[in-house]
């Protein structure tokens, strides 16, 4: 029973509140940086890099509920075309680099507490 008790606590301090993600969100003709609190629906940073015809590269940066990355590398999108790149972390689209997804406290608090869990269950040797 106080084994129990004691996961249940350890998993509700390391799940915590949920907190909002927070991503860039601007447009510009270069790499814009705007900090902002996503909606509790969104999941992902999103980067779209635009080559238009007239005006040059365009930037958009923004929240997003899904996002799906497009292939294409750095410096290769050609004129009329788009890349977009995804993140899953606080602020990750500030460069214009595909970002490695990012582990939360969450997911980093319910890995710690399966492996306390697995200890216990563990026959002592």
């Amino acid at each position: 029973m106080k084994t129990a008790l004691l996961l249940l606590v350890t998993l509700a301090a390391a799940a915590g509140p949920a907190q909002a993600l927070h991503c860039h969100v601007c447009t510009s003709s270069s790499n814009c940086k705007k900090p902002q609190i996503c909606s509790a629906s969104s999941s992902f940073c999103k980067t779209v890099i635009r080559v238009e015809p007239l005006s040059g590269n365009l930037v958009e940066k923004n929240c997003s509920v899904w996002c799906t990355p497009t292939n294409s590398q750095q410096g290769q999108v050609s004129k009329g075309q788009e890349t977009t790149l995804c993140c899953k972390g606080d602020l990750c689209n500030e460069g214009l680099q595909s970002a490695a997804p990012t582990h939360t406290s969450a997911t980093l608090g319910l890995a710690l507490a399966c492996g306390l869990l697995a200890l216990l269950w563990v026959p002592v040797l």
